[in-house]
């Protein structure tokens, strides 16, 4: 299932259309910012209200807190940055 938030441009906002999640992976050195929340839908909204998010990894860290982080690039800019990651998922946005 494919998840799309839209903002008008009346807004100065932007489209953002979500891929389906990968289990188990993270993107890894394209972090722009790291926020504790406790659903994948708030760590969804959060990429799309700051401008350079385009994709995200939401998970849990071994201390048991969970975790959203931001990334600036997408898994098919950078695809040798995707690396497995127990109890994370990461989720792209199409352009």
């Amino acid at each position: 299932m494919q998840a799309t938030l839209q903002r008008t441009q009346s807004d100065n906002c932007r489209i953002l259309q979500f891929s389906n999640p990968i289990d188990g992976a993270a993107l890894e050195n394209h972090v722009i910012k790291t926020v504790a929340l406790n659903s994948e839908h708030s760590c969804r909204v959060q990429c799309y209200l700051e401008n350079a998010c385009v994709s995200y990894n939401f998970g849990k860290r071994a201390s048991g807190e969970e975790v959203c982080e931001l990334n600036n690039s997408t898994h098919t800019e950078h695809p040798q940055d995707l690396k497995r990651k127990s109890n994370f998922i990461y989720r792209g946005t199409k352009v």
